[in-house]
């Protein structure tokens, strides 16, 4: 164990996280594992515009069978309108809730990962989720879905939702009704 008594993790057990971050996700011989929720996210090649960073934990138990588990939940916006070019998305909650940065994972009871954005990563932390085109996405008569992942958290005082166009229009959907946004839910 460590100085502070913490005991190693079970011999035989073993974390991955996907997808990988080299310079922020970890574990610790002790079982500490920390996750970035990207406050910018980005477009992933042969994906649906705006499907971004997908964290899911992976969790090895002693037989070898590996079971993927979501941290987060995942907001949707579905556009359309002729002729309009998206250069970006943002999302954030009413009330200054954090929204992406390092987290600390543990796992509950029922062995589900929980993220806790805990005050010493504070330096990483954001009360909004963007997304950024650098080839603006130019919508149609046809929906276009939009994904972003954001922790499983309650917003109090509801959210906003923010498209900017290209030429500078800004469309908000603002709602002020509490939401709370589940594990692994798409919303």
């Amino acid at each position: 164990s460590d100085a502070s008594g913490s005991d190693p993790i079970e011999t035989g057990y073993q974390y991955a996280i996907f997808p990988y971050d080299k310079k922020f996700n970890s574990c610790t011989q002790y079982g500490a594992l920390t996750v970035m929720i990207p406050a910018e996210q980005s477009v992933h090649d042969g994906d649906t515009p705006g499907v971004g960073a997908r964290i899911l934990m992976v969790a090895q138990d002693a037989k070898g069978d590996f079971s993927f588990k979501h941290v987060g939940s995942y907001i949707a916006a579905t556009l359309k309108g002729e002729g309009v070019s998206v250069a970006s998305i943002s999302f954030r909650g009413n009330n200054s809730e954090i929204m992406a940065g390092l987290s600390t994972v543990t796992f509950d009871d029922n062995g589900k990962p929980v993220a806790v954005f805990e005050s010493k990563y504070a330096r990483y932390q954001s009360d909004a989720v963007t997304m950024n085109f650098e080839d603006p996405v130019v919508l149609s008569s046809e929906e276009t879905e939009f994904w972003l992942i954001v922790p499983s958290i309650t917003l109090s005082k509801g959210y906003t939702m923010t498209v900017t166009d290209t030429n500078g229009g800004v469309f908000e959907k603002k709602t002020t009704s509490s939401l709370t946004l589940k594990r692994k839910n798409f919303y």
